[in-house]
């Protein structure tokens, strides 16, 4: 039986032009250098699982990819392909990755210098620090280079090493998360650092006329300030979390447009900063919610309605809806916490409410007549009258002194009206009417003895008198009148 010792210098029928693999009769070369080395733009290198040791100058066009894994990223491989590394861009144009696992080994992991413009994307990838360095993972000084990170996953073993310091050219960083604590990355010059539906809890600043986008993300700097916000370049971000512990989850010393972000932070400045913030909704997820950025602009939230003019409310979860339309002048009630329409009354109600219960329909206002004796050999003081439906607001009275005594040659009377505050009275004496003003009901049984009385206070079923005796009259006096009050 033969052995194979090579292959063939070109997969012409397998998955990839070319194929590495440590053991040459796998693959068409034992190393990714070589096989970058006769590659042309447009070639596809398959990588073989194992650990690879060498640091990679990548060239325009090339694809490297590991073994097993299909184009789109989805891995069918077990074993990984790891490749210790440092990848430069030299050459510029484009080039694709897949699937490999991308170790730092002893200087920055990704490092793209010079002018030339170009592209690397990078799909379903790892990429790694080594404990204790100072190694980027991705330094970039070329502003014409695009970086484009998807469904990746970035992994700092070193808090002295930054993730991202880049001075020029773009970062786009989409579905992926890093994970570990890191040194603060940067963005200077005119580099631009996007995001969207991915996590980022490492610090960063930005600064020059350097960018930031940012959708859908998270990002959490534990007690550290999250971002720190300062390049003159466009800043957005939209629908993210900030969250920083103590410190203030966002520093804004630029111009920042924010919508319906959220931020958690215990620091008495939520959000500060000596720039301009222009919002619509933030929403405070801790104790502290200030925003203490020196300029502040809130933007008129819009919502979509279903008829001209309806009415919007919000409910205890913050959730905006709108009143449907019903016939024009209709009111508004509440009596669950979310507002309603008032049902129309009847002709001549009016609306009316009490304390802690919606507002109703009801008749403007009620009477009924009532009827007592008072006897007014009683010494001066107060007499309390109740029984009635309802608490009074006023009362009509007409006041008759009757007296069993046959020596009673004239008996007083008096038509009274009272509301508690103004009191008169006509009294009727003798077939003379004599106006008085401080009270509403006189009786008596002569003009030297008799009683005064006016209303000084309303209960909520009837009423209170004050009586003021003088000499002494007797008798009883019959009171009968209308009280007056509101439904």
């Amino acid at each position: 039986m033969s052995t194979f010792t090579h292959a063939l210098a070109t997969d012409n029928y397998g998955p990839a032009k070319f194929i590495v693999s440590a053991n040459a009769y796998e693959g068409t070369h034992t190393t990714i250098s070589a096989a970058l080395a006769v590659a042309s733009s447009g070639d596809v290198i398959a990588i073989r699982p194992g650990t690879y040791t060498e640091s990679l100058a990548i060239p325009s066009g090339i694809t490297l990819i590991a073994f097993g894994v299909q184009s789109g990223g989805q891995s069918v491989s077990i074993a990984p392909v790891i490749v210790n590394t440092q990848l430069t861009f030299a050459a510029g144009g484009g080039s694709n990755f897949y699937g490999i696992q991308f170790v730092s080994n002893g200087a920055d992991l990704i490092s793209i210098s010079g002018s030339t413009a170009l592209t690397a994307d990078f799909t379903n990838c790892q990429f790694k620090n080594q404990a204790s360095n100072t190694y980027a993972i991705v330094t970039c000084s070329n502003a014409n280079a695009v970086i484009s990170i998807a469904e990746c996953a970035i992994i700092s073993n070193s808090s002295t090493a930054q993730i991202f310091n880049m001075s020029n050219g773009t970062i786009y960083l989409a579905n992926s998360t890093q994970f570990g604590s890191a040194a603060t990355s940067t963005f200077s010059g005119g580099s631009q650092f996007s995001l969207t539906y991915s996590a980022f809890p490492s610090a960063f600043t930005t600064s020059g006329s350097a960018s930031f986008l940012a959708y859908y993300s998270t990002f959490f700097g534990n007690s550290n300030t999250t971002i720190t916000l300062g390049g003159s370049g466009t800043h957005q971000a939209y629908f993210c979390i900030f969250s920083a512990g103590s410190a203030s989850a966002l520093t804004v010393n630029t111009t920042l447009t924010s919508s319906y972000n959220s931020i958690y932070s215990t620091n008495t400045d939520a959000i500060t900063g000596s720039g301009h913030i222009i919002y619509d909704v933030i929403t405070y997820l801790s104790t502290s919610s200030t925003n203490n950025v020196t300029t502040q602009t809130q933007q008129p939230i819009q919502l979509a309605t279903s008829a001209a003019n309806q009415l919007l409310y919000s409910t205890t979860g913050n959730v905006v809806g709108g009143l449907a339309a019903v016939n024009n002048g209709t009111l508004i009630s509440s009596s669950s916490g979310v507002p309603e329409w008032l049902a129309d009354g009847t002709t001549g109600q009016v609306l009316t409410a009490t304390t802690g219960s919606p507002p109703s329909w009801a008749n403007p206002f009620q009477i009924q007549a009532f009827s007592f004796t008072y006897d007014v050999s009683t010494a001066s003081g107060t007499q309390n009258f109740t029984g009635l439906s309802f608490k009074p607001v006023a009362v009509m009275s007409l006041a008759v002194s009757i007296n069993a005594d046959s020596a009673l040659t004239q008996t007083y009377s008096t038509n009274g009206v009272d509301d508690g505050t103004n009191h008169a009275c006509l009294n009727i004496s003798a077939g003379d009417l004599n106006p008085v003003t401080t009270y509403s009901i006189v009786v008596g049984t002569s003009g030297t003895a008799y009683q005064l009385g006016y209303i000084s206070a309303f209960l909520s079923d009837g009423f209170t008198i004050t009586w003021a005796k003088t000499n002494s009259p007797t008798g009883l006096a019959t009171l009968t009148g209308m009280a007056i009050g509101y439904h």
